[in-house]
């Protein structure tokens, strides 16, 4: 009996050794490891119909259907719609400026909703709009709703299921909130990683880790990509508003300063010898797609903020596939049926839209 004990102790004794050195191995690995499956893709230049340069300064792209909405500031507008068949600029909206519907900075936290509309957040105001270009030529946008009179500054804001919203930002009592269509907090949900810094409150963490949301096609699921931060937190929305974590991915984090009082001023300063994570995102049905930097700002802030990979995990958050592009790009956006990849590539000379078949 005793021996038996002793053996079981032994065995006890080596399961938690192979827990340590497996951890270890996978830790040691890191993000980019995670994906054993990998495949090149080779770019094509999509030639428009005419000879104008429409491309400006690109923000972001979107996929509609037929319709690319491009986030191109010409310092007139800042969307753009590019019509894929006819591979022409149809039409330019949300106009620069402070009147009605125009805005002073650029749109925030931009989604594509059904019904050829899309919302976008004005940061500066408070305030988040609805674009319905169902009629590219004449596009009508609406207020969907106003947090200015909220005592938390919104950094980021999408629409979900349920009438309700999801945020990011200034929140101490909280990293997500869930927000009703009337602008009411419902909740607040779940805590920024933890570190070694001392920030002081939640805003000042909330600066460190900024990223993007971006929800899934029936908006009842939502991911959060880190900008300077390894970081994907995968979500779910309930009926009643209350928020379920699918799962954390959280590999090297933001190495920053805390600056101010975190009240009155605000501010967290990132360190050059922080790697830029993910600079662009998109996703599917099926999929969560991450543009991947991994390079530092230390080494070249132009080229930390372009990748060529693409890191593609499924709603549970197991990793995919690892995409090797040929070509740095900046942006990107992904067809319904995951075998399309559009893209914007910055050279010297010029910027393209491009495109890859998966």
């Amino acid at each position: 009996m005793k021996i038996r004990n002793k053996i079981s102790v032994i065995n006890v004794f080596c399961l938690i050794m192979l827990f340590f050195v497996v951890a270890c191995k996978e830790n040691k690995q890191g993000l980019i490891g995670l994906f054993d499956s990998q495949k090149k893709l080779i770019h094509e230049k999509i030639q428009l119909a005419n000879d104008k340069d429409y491309l400006s300064r690109v923000g972001g792209i979107f996929l509609d259907g037929n319709y690319l909405i491009v986030n191109n500031d010409d310092e007139k507008t800042y969307m753009t719609i590019f019509n894929i068949k006819s591979k022409m600029f149809t039409n330019s909206f949300i106009k620069h400026g402070n009147g009605p519907k125009e805005m002073f900075s650029p749109p925030q936290s931009t989604q594509i909703l059904a019904g050829n509309k899309l919302s976008y957040l004005d940061a500066q105001t408070q305030t988040l709009y609805q674009a319905d270009y169902s009629q590219p030529d004449n596009v009508q946008i609406a207020q969907k709703l106003n947090l200015i009179k909220g005592v938390n500054f919104t950094m980021g804001l999408i629409p979900m299921a349920y009438d309700y919203y999801i945020g990011i930002g200034f929140f101490e009592a909280g990293r997500y909130a869930v927000i009703d269509k009337k602008g009411k907090n419902v909740s607040y949900n779940f805590d920024y990683p933890k570190d070694d810094s001392q920030p002081r409150t939640n805003a000042q963490k909330a600066m460190a880790f900024q990223g993007g949301l971006i929800a899934n096609p029936n908006r009842t699921k939502f991911f959060f990509y880190g900008m300077t931060s390894e970081i994907l937190e995968i979500m779910q929305l309930e009926k009643n508003g209350s928020l379920t974590k699918i799962k954390d991915i959280h590999y090297d984090l933001a190495k920053y300063k805390p600056l101010g009082d975190g009240k009155n001023s605000v501010s967290s300063a990132i360190k050059k010898e922080s790697k830029v994570a993910f600079i662009s995102a998109s996703a599917t049905k099926k999929y969560i797609y991450l543009l991947y930097s991994g390079r530092t700002i230390e080494s070249s802030f132009d080229l930390a903020f372009k990748s060529n990979t693409i890191l593609v995990f499924d709603w549970e958050g197991n990793p995919i596939k690892r995409y090797n592009l040929d070509i740095d790009i900046t942006t990107f956006t992904v067809s319904e049926d995951d075998k399309t990849i559009y893209a914007i590539s910055n050279t010297a000379v010029d910027t393209d839209l491009i495109k890859f078949k998966m």
